[in-house]
């Protein structure tokens, strides 16, 4: 069985010039479409994806973000972790993420200061 964390890594690896840091899945709020949030050290990316028994296939970029500029507010819910990011020039994403490693690990980076 493939390691998720790699899998997911290796899924956005190839659309971001940046290092990717961490990457977890995320459902916006009230849908139910899953996607992406990849974190690198300058900038907050989401895609589409499609989960497949050999893997992940990133469909396409579905929002690119300046961390310096996004404000990330967290609030713990029942159903894991809501994540409201705030890029101030453009729409604020609110989505939930499951409790684990994946989200923590894209939390604990989008709540370093910049």
């Amino acid at each position: 069985m493939d390691n998720v964390p790699d899998r997911y890594l290796a899924a956005v690896r190839d659309r971001v010039a940046d290092e990717v840091l961490a990457v977890a899945s995320f459902v916006r709020a009230g849908l139910p479409q899953s996607f992406l949030i990849a974190v690198t050290p300058s900038r907050v990316h989401a895609f589409a994806y499609a989960s497949r028994e050999v893997g992940l296939r990133v469909e396409s970029e579905l929002a690119d973000w300046d961390r310096a500029t996004l404000r990330a507010d967290v609030e713990r819910v029942p159903s894991g972790t809501r994540l409201t990011l705030s890029p101030g020039d453009a729409e604020t994403v609110v989505c939930e993420g499951r409790d684990g490693a994946l989200t923590e690990s894209v939390l604990a980076l989008l709540a370093q200061p910049r």
